[in-house]
């Protein structure tokens, strides 16, 4: 739903709050994903920073796609694979394909819309 800023990129575009994604785009992700979070960007991934809060992820580039997108006025939203659950086991490479398939298919249908 929205990218939780604790990372320089996204200070130095400006963002000190958390980011939201574009609501139609949303819309669309929701509809084709099934699944819907808030993420946390990072500098490094050494463990869930103290920003994580309500976050059900943690990665390096989602608060800063979605703070330059802003900057420059563009739509956008984020669909993003979890690989590995907070236990540290990866998903198999079968669970890795399906979801790389059914989010790709998500995106196409959010940029239809």
């Amino acid at each position: 739903t929205h990218a939780l800023p604790a990372d320089g990129t996204s200070a130095a575009l400006g963002a000190g709050e958390p980011l939201a994604s574009d609501p139609l785009l949303l819309a669309a992700l929701r509809t084709a994903a099934g699944a819907d979070g808030v993420v946390v960007s990072t500098d490094l991934l050494s463990g869930p920073p103290a920003a994580a809060g309500e976050a059900v992820a943690c990665d390096l580039a989602t608060a800063p796609f979605l703070a330059a997108a802003r900057s420059h006025g563009v739509r956008a939203a984020a669909v993003l694979l979890v690989r590995e659950g907070a236990s540290g086991e990866p998903l198999d490479a079968e669970a890795l394909e399906e979801g790389s398939r059914r989010l790709g298919d998500a995106g196409y249908a959010a940029l239809a819309c």
